[in-house]
């Protein structure tokens, strides 16, 4: 088969065909979050490409490819529906995503995404369309109490390591110019942690011949979110523990490298490289479809969460005879094995609860 232009423009209708055809899923349960109408988590990943690529698709060279993709991803955690999936170059970062998109995002929805994303201006369009969110806070913008004063983020940790106190919830205004009203959640991190941070930035920053200011380093003792949902709504530890909900889109990035092996690309043309990407997040789409719907429909008779890696493997395993009944167009084939999966995912598909860890399910518990 010859893959050109025509090919690409015909994998890529059959993508955005089955992305805008999802079944509505009810979320897992009425009382998650019943305030918000969807909770959505986006993030983005990038794919290193052969250099051959590189006109069509930039990286930054280096340890990122001189050729790479980007992905941006975005779906709503109470349904599984995916609402965004995207390919940009790879030199294309998520603030500029954040800005060209926040037209999609609606009154009530409930927006989990990280620092990368927000800067001042989205926050004031996404409080405009009557949108909560969630955010760590940029290290780049400013932070005011509310008397217009710089925030001293040093005065304040002295004074919670003084009185023992790990956690702070505080008015302030954020931005340059135009002040955008906001709780701030502050959260003290231990030790090690502020050691590593440090570290870190101080690598950067010496490779690029800066010196680390005293302000980025007292913003590195705490975890720093930022949202503006009502305490009422949602407490302190509410906000750390919905935060924390982010990362399942890392997990499901890990699913996509793992199990879908979407990040191993050898060298091919363009067009052989689109219709092998595209035809592998038409997949994805499917199989997300049909997890999320069991994970959703399972919680309400078991009180428990699926394992979405779990369920990502054994799909793998059973999609040629799966999707070979579906093919038939035959009800009661489509009902067998739908059947047949979900006593195989009620068996032994369970997320496994850690020692010391907070899960999902944890999370979910703890916020009904």
């Amino acid at each position: 088969m010859r893959f050109n232009e025509a090919s690409v423009a015909f994998v890529k209708s059959v993508f955005t065909e089955v992305l805008s055809s999802q079944i509505e899923h009810p979320c897992f349960s009425d009382k998650f979050l019943s305030d918000f109408k969807q909770l959505r988590i986006k993030d983005s990943t990038k794919i290193v490409l052969p250099e051959c690529l590189q006109s069509y698709f930039k990286g930054y060279g280096g340890d990122s490819g001189k050729s790479s993709v980007s992905i941006q991803y975005e779906y709503d955690f109470k349904t599984g529906k995916i609402l965004d999936i995207d390919l940009t170059d790879g030199v294309r970062n998520d603030h500029f995503d954040a800005k060209s998109k926040v037209e999609s995002i609606n009154e009530g929805d409930f927006v989990l995404r990280d620092l990368g994303y927000l800067s001042s201006d989205v926050l004031m369009l996404m409080i405009k369309q009557k949108a909560f969110f969630v955010s760590r806070l940029n290290a780049n913008i400013a932070v005011f109490d509310r008397n217009g004063e710089r925030f001293s983020f040093a005065r304040t940790y002295e004074s919670m390591k003084s009185t023992g106190l790990r956690n702070l919830d505080v008015e302030v205004f954020v931005g340059k110019g135009k002040f955008v009203p906001i709780r701030m959640v502050l959260s003290i991190v231990p030790e090690s942690v502020y050691e590593k941070r440090i570290r870190k930035i101080e690598s950067k920053s010496s490779k690029r011949g800066y010196k680390t200011s005293m302000e980025t380093k007292i913003r590195n003792r705490f975890t720093i979110f930022i949202t503006n949902v009502d305490s009422t709504k949602a407490t302190l530890n509410d906000i750390v523990l919905l935060y924390r909900l982010r990362w399942q889109v890392e997990l499901c990035f890990k699913h996509w490298k793992s199990i879908y092996k979407i990040d191993d690309i050898p060298k091919l043309k363009k067009e052989r490289f689109l219709c092998l990407l595209y035809a592998k997040l038409i997949v994805i789409v499917l199989n997300q479809q049909l997890i999320f719907g069991l994970r959703n429909l399972l919680y309400k008779h078991e009180n428990r969460l699926l394992s979405i890696e779990k369920c990502v493997k054994t799909i793998k395993e059973k999609f040629l005879s799966m999707y070979s009944a579906f093919r038939t167009r035959k009800e009661k084939d489509s009902i067998k094995i739908i059947y047949k999966i979900t006593a195989i995912f009620k068996e032994n598909h369970w997320i496994e609860t850690k020692l010391k860890k907070i899960g999902a399910e944890n999370i979910i518990s703890i916020l009904l």
